[in-house]
């Protein structure tokens, strides 16, 4: 570990360099958002920088719910067997 990383790791240190850093490049570095999906910077509304990662991450979003429909269902699956088996 360098000497970066440790000041860096240091709650007290990394508090008081943030403020410095922030009054140093607040006024050369634009207002902007950084994209969900890319991570780009980007000056504009929304969170994402074009419409790719804006399809993109509608595609990862419907991914993630198929994933959890298919747990729910395996789970009652699981559960009905296991009530069926047990004979309640």
């Amino acid at each position: 570990m360098n000497w970066i990383e440790e000041q860096s790791n240091n709650d007290f240190n990394s508090k008081y360099i943030g403020e410095f850093m922030t009054g140093v490049f607040a006024d050369k570095i634009p207002q902007h958002r950084h994209c969900e999906v890319c991570g780009k910077a980007f000056v504009g509304d929304g969170m994402f920088c074009s419409d790719d990662c804006r399809t993109s991450a509608g595609r990862e979003a419907k991914k993630k719910i198929r994933k959890l429909m298919l747990v729910w269902v395996v789970l009652v699956a699981i559960t009905v067997a296991a009530i069926v088996v047990i004979g309640i």
